[in-house]
């Protein structure tokens, strides 16, 4: 059974801090969020927190009605936390970024640009990792059909991000690159 009692309370919270930065900041350009984690694909951040809020209740509901199966229990708790997560980050940020667009130049520094390859590289390895490991579940023998879909399912999913997060990386590498032949010459 999943203990999701004090889940309530931060949903709330969030949301109070979402609905404030919406009115401050208004719609963005870009959706938020990855579409794999958000089908809303607002440029607001209450969608997403009601969209995060049906997750929650998704689950609460199916274990009240003892409905969850340990997939989906997995699959549903993974994707609440990784919405809880992108929400945060959100949160914390917004007004990092809001700083950086005001204060300075578009270009951002050569060292920016190295820690954010090195977050990209450890990123890059962690999927790499996540990957593997459910290669290996994949690879149990008493592993059942709808676990086995799952672990599949996840695969592609972290497949998908591993593409992305490469793509993301190399343009990086590539801008670090040409800021350092400016540099030279």
């Amino acid at each position: 059974m999943i203990d999701l009692s004090r889940l309530h309370d931060l949903i709330f919270s969030l949301e109070q801090q979402a609905i404030k930065l919406d009115e401050q900041r208004g719609e963005q350009h870009n959706p938020l969020f990855d579409p794999q984690l958000f089908r809303c694909k607002s440029l607001l951040l209450v969608p997403c927190i009601a969209e995060l809020k049906n997750t929650y209740h998704e689950i609460v509901q199916s274990q009240e009605h003892q409905r969850l199966t340990t997939t989906q229990a997995a699959y549903l708790t993974e994707r609440l936390l990784n919405q809880l997560n992108a929400i945060q980050r959100e949160l914390a940020t917004a007004d990092l970024r809001k700083k950086e667009s005001h204060g300075l130049p578009r270009q951002t520094s050569i060292s920016s640009l190295y820690q954010e390859l090195a977050q990209h590289q450890d990123w890059e390895r962690r999927l790499q990792e996540m990957i593997f490991e459910k290669e290996q579940l994949l690879d149990i023998k008493s592993t059942g059909l709808a676990e086995k879909t799952a672990c599949q399912q996840a695969i592609l999913t972290l497949e998908q991000r591993l593409i992305r997060c490469q793509q993301s990386r190399q343009r990086i590498e590539n801008k670090i690159t040409a800021r350092e032949r400016k540099g030279f010459k």
